[in-house]
């Protein structure tokens, strides 16, 4: 049996534990991903399970083709793979928990194509989930009457464009602030 397939095969299949591990500490964790205007939101744990099944595939095609010439640059970077993509996970994980320290706000415009700020406002504000999250309204709507129609309907803060950078921040601040209350 060849050294060097032995060892890539243990290696990937200890990969396995802390996969694992990190992705059963905090089991509400999620990954998300944006492609375009889509997201794609997955729980940490079932994503964790999902790599550790194909890592042990991997393994597995490692050990059995043990005593068969494959070329050594592959395993090569087979090892690579699995060392950056352990730490990538663990690395992603620790900074998105990090990142859920902070809170969440919402920045949404008032004109949406196909329904209303308002609308969405309401809908957001109806579930569980989200009606804890302050939203704050951008809007080119600059007239006072629309301002207060969005403030009167639940809006956190009303930012029009062009955005005062220094408004912006002190509001995100402001917002950030509320989160953690």
């Amino acid at each position: 049996m060849n050294t060097m397939t032995l060892q890539t095969h243990k290696l990937i299949w200890i990969s396995i534990l802390p996969i694992l591990l990190i992705s059963f500490l905090d089991k509400n964790a999620i990954f998300d991903i944006q492609y375009h205007d889509t997201y794609f939101i997955f729980p940490l744990l079932h994503l964790g399970i999902l790599f550790s099944i194909v890592l042990g595939i991997i393994g597995l095609i490692y050990w059995w083709i043990s005593d068969r010439p494959v070329i050594n640059w592959m395993k090569l970077v087979h090892i690579g793979v699995t060392i950056g993509f352990m730490f990538t996970f663990l690395i992603t994980n620790l900074v998105r928990s990090k990142l859920y320290d902070l809170g969440f706000v919402i920045l949404m415009d008032i004109n949406l194509p196909g329904i209303s700020g308002i609308q969405a406002l309401k809908m957001l504000a109806a579930d569980p989930c989200t009606a804890h999250i302050p939203v704050i309204a951008l809007s080119a709507n600059a007239i006072p009457s629309d301002i207060e129609k969005g403030l009167q309907a639940g809006f956190f803060r009303y930012l029009t464009k062009p955005i005062v950078i220094n408004e912006f921040m002190t509001t995100l601040d402001v917002a950030f602030e509320h989160t953690k209350n």
